[in-house]
């Protein structure tokens, strides 16, 4: 993967290859990490000019796959202690230059791996000017609202072309945390929008429909309102045909007790049963003040002196969406919809107006976002933690430094550094 990283700057080189001729690289094109070769580099070979696609390292077989992988090749590029002749269709062999990285690259490389999990680059990204920061900013959330489009259209053609149905899924998947993620996309499935909408008149039928198809209800004890709740479920079942989830599904241990899933679900519920016109609402919103409000919901009464059912506290706490939950629900719920929709009409304006909401929205307060600020990193707003994120788990979770901005930015001055 050096290799990848530094064959960008040996445009205007002259290389001899292992059968004696002589290289010179007139241009070496642009890294696909689809197909991890070069594509639309130009070299010369003994006077002869070529122009196509560079490998590196070994090419990973004879197989068909790896045959289509070598079609229009001109160069092989190796490390030094590589010996990987690449036989081409014609019976003659792939033009194969040594590339030398230098120890001092090399070292740096391996660092730069070992640290990539440990917020490692943080100190480059800070260092950079705000112009430089802001640009790969900028990419980073591009990349990550592009990932998130791709899903809400998939939640989208999965509910019959709906924005309510699909704002509506996005909504529960994001008001549990990531544990319960898939058991709550799992709970829209069963209880749809439009059961929803048909009994938003009455809380307590909207709390039934979703506890009572959580199943979340079995896992406690039944006191007097538990009990009502089953009554309501049991009659809505039947008039929806609900199969309730299995409440192995969920995971219910080890949660902070205001994130608890039967929190979430009840939060939810007086939400939805106060709240008409969803999709509508939600993509109208334009600051954080609007955020706020619109998710200003606070669970039934019954909840006040409850964090799980029948376990009761004379600390009686009103449990409301919280100030921050509302802002994680404009990141991950406000934001991604007006972006998708805006991308369904061609609607840049409403694309340009979710870019901004995220510039208004303070960053999150995790693990994460925390380890590269302490680093350096300088995050203002929502628009930069997520773009951070982004950096975090597309790149340096999945060791891929030879493909992230940053990681090829600081091998290359290495290098140039090294061999000026």
């Amino acid at each position: 993967m050096l290799l990848q990283m530094i064959w960008p700057l040996q445009a205007g080189r002259r290389f001899t290859s292992d059968m004696d001729e002589t290289v010179d690289v007139m241009r070496t094109g642009e890294y696909d990490p689809v197909t991890e070769l070069s594509a639309g580099a130009e070299i010369v070979v003994d006077g002869v000019v070529f122009r196509g696609n560079v490998v590196f390292g070994a090419p990973g077989g004879s197989n068909s796959g790896a045959a289509r992988r070598l079609e229009n090749c001109i160069l092989q590029v190796v490390a030094p202690d590589e010996t990987t002749h690449v036989l081409k269709d014609d019976g003659t062999f792939l033009p194969q230059i040594t590339l030398d990285a230098g120890a001092v690259t090399q070292t740096a490389y391996e660092m730069l791996r070992s640290g990539a999990r440990g917020f490692g680059c943080a100190g480059h990204i800070g260092r950079m000017a705000d112009h430089e920061r802001v640009a790969l900013f900028t990419r980073l959330l591009a990349d990550r609202l592009s990932r998130k489009c791709g899903d809400v259209q998939a939640i989208y053609e999965g509910c019959g072309q709906s924005w309510n149905e699909t704002m509506y899924v996005m909504l529960l998947r994001t008001m549990g945390d990531m544990r319960n993620k898939e058991a709550f996309t799992e709970l829209a499935r069963r209880v749809r929008y439009g059961y929803i909408a048909r009994e938003r008149n009455s809380q307590e039928c909207v709390e039934a429909l979703l506890l009572g198809a959580s199943s979340l209800l079995d896992i406690y004890e039944e006191d007097n309102y538990t009990r009502t709740l089953r009554t309501h479920f049991d009659y809505l079942r039947r008039k929806y045909a609900i199969t309730a989830m299995m409440p192995r599904e969920w995971t219910v241990s080890h949660n902070n007790p205001n994130n608890h899933p039967v929190i979430r679900i009840a939060q939810t519920a007086a939400f939805l049963s106060t709240r008409e016109f969803l999709f509508e609402n939600v993509i109208k919103c334009r600051t954080v003040e609007d955020i706020q409000s619109l998710f200003r919901a606070e669970a039934s009464d019954y909840w006040s002196s409850h964090y799980v059912p029948s376990s009761y506290h004379a600390d009686r706490r009103p449990k409301r969406i919280g100030h921050f939950k509302a802002n994680m629900l404009g990141i991950n719920l406000a934001v991604p919809m007006m972006f998708s929709y805006g991308s369904y009409m061609n609607d840049e304006t409403l694309k340009d107006t979710a870019l901004e909401l995220l510039e208004k929205i303070v960053c999150e307060d995790n693990s994460i976002v925390n380890g590269w600020r302490a680093g350096g990193v300088r995050m203002e707003s929502a628009f930069d933690s997520q773009a951070v994120l982004q950096l975090n788990n597309e790149f340096c979770l999945r060791d891929l430094c030879h493909r992230c901005t940053i990681g090829r930015r600081v091998i290359r001055e290495v290098y140039a550094n090294e061999h000026k």
